[in-house]
C-alpha cells in the first residue's frame, strides 16, 4: 500500500512541473509575439506619420519661430536648422513670400535622419506704415516644397520678429528744396527731422557721396535736425545719393543705422530769368528783340559765353554786374523771308563760370528754350 500512495505521489508531482513549464513556455512565446506585433505597429505608424504627404517629415529648430526682440536694420541673419524625422531622403525648397528676405541654401536635399541648416537674411527695416514707430511686429513668410519617396507636399512657415528703432523719421526718401544749388561755400540746408525713440546719446550721418555732407543738429533731447550741404566740387544734375544715421545709445552702444534716400537735383547757381523766349513776327522783315537776365543766386560774380547760339539769332552782353548779366537776344533780319517753315523752335545754351574762390569753378550751363514764328 505504501509504495502504491508513492508511485501516485510521485506522478502527481510530474504533472505539476509539466503544467508549470508549459504555462513558463506559453508566456514567453506570448511576450515574444506581443514584442514583434508591438514593433511593426510601431514602424507602421511611424511610417504613416512621417513619409505619407502632408504628414511634414520635416522639423524645425528652434520649434518656435521667433525672432524675439532685435534692433531694426537692413541684414539681420537667423539661422533655423531643418531636420529630417523621416527615414527616407527629403527634397526640399524654401520660397520667401516677400523680397524682404532671403534663404541660403534655399534647394537642399537632407538625408534620412539627418539635418540642414539654413541662414535667412530679413530686412528688418520699418515699413511706411510703421515709421516712427518705437516698437513694431514683423513677420516673414516662407513656402516650403518638400519630396520623399511617398509624394510632394508643402507648409508654410511665419517668422516672427519684434523690433526696436533707436531713431525715426516720417519718410525714409527725402527730396532736396528747390533753392539747392552749387555753392561756394558748404552752405547748410535743413533737409528732414530725426526723433529719438530710445535713449541716444549722439547721431553720426555718413553720406554716400563725397560731395554730399551732412551733420546732426541736436534740437532737443529727443529731436535732432539733419543739415545737408554740398562740397565745392557737386556735379550738377540728378541726386540719387543714401545717407546712413547711426545712433550712439547712452551706454555708448551702436545700434544699427537708420538709411535715407536722399534724391532731386542740383541746379547751376545761375538762373536765367525769363526762363524762355518767343518771337512772333507778322512781317519778314520784323527784327524783334527779347532781353534775358542772368542772375547768381547765391549773390557770386560768375562769367558767360555763349556754347549754343540758333542761326536765327543774335545774342549780344547790354550790361553786365559782377553778379548780373542782361543779354539781349534778336531775331536776325529777314529770316523768314522766302523759306518754307514758318515755326522754329531751338534753344539757346549759355555756359557760366563762377569765380568765386572755393566755388565750383565746373562750367554750368543754362539752356533756354527759343522758338520763332511767323504768322503772315
Amino acid at each position: 500500500m505504501m509504495v502504491v500512495a508513492m508511485n501516485q505521489s510521485s506522478r502527481a508531482n510530474s504533472s505539476q512541473v509539466f503544467v508549470r513549464a508549459s504555462s513558463i513556455r506559453f508566456i514567453a512565446v506570448l511576450i515574444v509575439l506581443l514584442v514583434v506585433v508591438l514593433g511593426i505597429s510601431t514602424r507602421i505608424l511611424r511610417s504613416v506619420q512621417l513619409d505619407v504627404p502632408g504628414g511634414a517629415p520635416l522639423v524645425v529648430d528652434p520649434s518656435v519661430l521667433n525672432i524675439g526682440d532685435v534692433w531694426a536694420q537692413r541684414d539681420f541673419q537667423w539661422k533655423v536648422k531643418v531636420r529630417n524625422a523621416s527615414e527616407h531622403p527629403v527634397s526640399v525648397t524654401i520660397a520667401p513670400t516677400c523680397a524682404c528676405t532671403s534663404v541660403v541654401p534655399a534647394r537642399f536635399v537632407i538625408p534620412a535622419l539627418g539635418d540642414q541648416v539654413v541662414t535667412l537674411m530679413i530686412d528688418l527695416r520699418p515699413r511706411r506704415e510703421q515709421l516712427g514707430k518705437p516698437f513694431y511686429s514683423a513677420v516673414v513668410g516662407l513656402h516650403v516644397l518638400y519630396q520623399s519617396r511617398s509624394g510632394s507636399s508643402y507648409m508654410d512657415w511665419q517668422i516672427r520678429a519684434d523690433v526696436r528703432n533707436a531713431v525715426g523719421t516720417d519718410a525714409l526718401m527725402r527730396l532736396l528744396p528747390d533753392t539747392f544749388v552749387a555753392q561756394a561755400e558748404n552752405e547748410p540746408t535743413e533737409l528732414f527731422r530725426v526723433t529719438a525713440l530710445h535713449p541716444v546719446k549722439s547721431l553720426a550721418v555718413k553720406s554716400s557721396a563725397a560731395w554730399l555732407t551732412a551733420r546732426a543738429v541736436q534740437q532737443d533731447a529727443d529731436h535732432w535736425n539733419i543739415i545737408v550741404g554740398t562740397s565745392a566740387k557737386a556735379p550738377l544734375g540728378i541726386v540719387d545719393e543714401l545717407l546712413s544715421i547711426e545712433p550712439v545709445l547712452r551706454d555708448d552702444t551702436i545700434a544699427p543705422p537708420l538709411t535715407v534716400a536722399i534724391g532731386g537735383e542740383l541746379r547751376s547757381d545761375v538762373r536765367a530769368f525769363p526762363s524762355e523766349i518767343a518771337f512772333g513776327i507778322v512781317h519778314p522783315r520784323e527784327t524783334p528783340a527779347e532781353e534775358i537776365m542772368l542772375y547768381s543766386q547765391r549773390n557770386l560774380p560768375f562769367s558767360w559765353h555763349a556754347k549754343q547760339v540758333p542761326e536765327y539769332l543774335v545774342v549780344e552782353a547790354v550790361r553786365e554786374t559782377a553778379t548780373r548779366k542782361i543779354i539781349s537776344v534778336q531775331l536776325k533780319s529777314g529770316w523768314f523771308r522766302n523759306r518754307s517753315e514758318k515755326n522754329v523752335p531751338s534753344s539757346l545754351l549759355l555756359r557760366c563760370i563762377t569765380n568765386a574762390p572755393g566755388s565750383n569753378s565746373e562750367p554750368m550751363e543754362v539752356e533756354i528754350p527759343v522758338s520763332a514764328y511767323c504768322v503772315e
